[in-house]
């Protein structure tokens, strides 16, 4: 009887023969007179049995004579179970609110979008695999008090009869307040004006208040037509001439800020 095989990588499991055998590809030697087949986790070559590495490679079946490399998890995705010998690393996609801009990674949790806070708004929304990218509202002609907004909000002109008391910013809008009528007005519409206009002083005399002022527009003082005049300022109208009578003579032409009067021939 021949002696049995002594080297590691050979075995022979038939009598009277003149060599030993080789293991077959994805077996190891088990002893000197049997091979087996590799088991999960392992990798077989040249009749030795080597363990695969948890989280590099595994081996998922029987007879493999390499291990096969763990995948990593990619973009949009999260590790849910991490890789054995025996199994490779499972991945889930992100929920709907977060995202992974990762292309090769073991995270066992996606990422929560930046928030675009008040005073910016949302220049591109996140996706699956991208961070929310944010801007700022210039504080001029748009500001945003809210977050993770589309836009921003336009501010607002004062329109006529206001005046702008407090200005924008990028986190709140331009306020407005309304000129006092009879002091102050404002004709100017969409504007950014910080004051009101004074409203004109009263009508002097020889004239009348034509048309009162508003919120919106001055006083308009006219003189007094011809008959007519006013001696007083402030008025809303002018007075009529004195008309003398036949026998009376006139005592005064009267001009818009004086009467005619009459008086008996002597």
């Amino acid at each position: 009887m021949p002696p049995l095989p002594s080297a590691s990588n050979l075995y022979q499991d038939q009598t009277a023969q003149s060599s030993c055998k080789s293991c077959s590809t994805g077996y190891f030697r088990l002893s000197a007179s049997a091979q087996s087949i590799c088991p999960l986790g392992s990798a077989c070559s040249g009749c030795a049995q080597t363990s695969c590495t948890a989280g590099t490679n595994y081996a998922d079946q029987q007879g493999l004579s390499s291990c096969k490399s763990v995948k990593p998890c990619g973009l949009g995705q999260r590790l849910t179970a991490a890789a054995t010998t025996t199994r490779d690393a499972v991945c889930a996609a992100c929920d709907s609110s977060t995202f992974m801009s990762s292309s090769s990674h073991f995270n066992t949790a996606c990422s929560t979008p930046r928030t675009c806070a008040a005073g910016s708004y949302v220049q591109t929304a996140f996706t699956a695999s991208s961070d929310r990218v944010c801007a700022s509202c210039d504080g001029s002609t748009g500001y945003q008090d809210q977050s993770n907004q589309a836009s921003c909000k336009s501010v607002r002109l004062c329109t006529a009869g206001q005046f702008a008391t407090t200005a924008p910013t990028v986190t709140s809008d331009r306020s407005c307040s309304s000129c006092t009528l009879g002091s102050t007005y404002q004709p100017a519409s969409s504007h950014s004006q910080t004051a009101c206009l004074a409203v004109s002083a009263v009508c002097a005399v020889g004239k009348y208040q034509a048309t009162a002022p508003t919120v919106t527009s001055d006083r308009v003082c006219s003189n007094c037509g011809s008959g007519q005049f006013q001696n007083l300022e402030g008025q809303t109208a002018c007075k009529d001439w004195t008309v003398c009578g036949a026998s009376e003579g006139v005592g005064g032409v009267g001009e818009g800020d004086g009467g005619r009067t009459c008086g008996h021939d002597s």
